[in-house]
């Protein structure tokens, strides 16, 4: 026998308590985000990219080629926390990048609050590749499909360089959280 319950609200009887499904049976959703709390994962994006190939000597925000990711959002309120790493030098001791993340799919949105969301380089030696976590969490804003870029732009000189290696790859990633 198929029964179906429509309601916009599920109770206990008494308007408190706990509502128990017995031990055996599922609730079982349609699509990933049939269930929605706060502070739960919604769905997570991922994207390989090679620390290699990408030279700049701009002191204006520029793209760092291949390093992107893709999300539609669920949720226009959802909160995306976005993670990547990646190896880089300066060719000037004194030089140093500025890292900020953009939606090219909406005219280079910056999606962040403030300005920037890291540095790295800063008075490091010119031989020395170092290793730079990049980490920020915004308000999605929309539903539409997002394409969350990592800019960056050098100060003081020089050429910014991830040119380490070739077959080192890096996982930018995406995650929806519910609020």
């Amino acid at each position: 026998m198929t029964s179906i319950i429509k309601a916009d609200n599920i109770s206990t009887v008494s308007g408190s308590g706990n509502i128990t499904i017995p031990t055996g049976v599922k609730i079982i959703g349609t699509d990933q985000a049939s269930f929605v709390a706060p502070k739960q994962m919604i769905q997570y994006e991922h994207r390989l990219a090679n620390n290699t190939g990408y030279s700049s000597t701009s002191a204006s925000m520029t793209d760092i080629t291949n390093f992107y990711v893709d999300i539609t959002p669920k949720y226009s309120t959802s909160l995306l926390l976005f993670e990547c790493t990646l190896d880089s030098k300066s060719t000037t001791a004194a030089a140093y990048a500025r890292y900020r993340l953009v939606d090219s799919n909406n005219s280079d949105t910056v999606v962040h609050t403030n300005t920037y969301i890291g540095q790295s380089n800063y008075w490091a030696g010119t031989s020395e590749w170092l290793t730079t976590s990049l980490r920020t969490v915004f308000v999605a804003g929309t539903t539409s499909t997002m394409r969350l870029q990592l800019q960056m732009q050098l100060n003081s000189g020089g050429t910014f360089e991830m040119n380490w290696s070739g077959s080192d790859q890096r996982v930018l990633q995406v995650t929806e959280i519910a609020q």
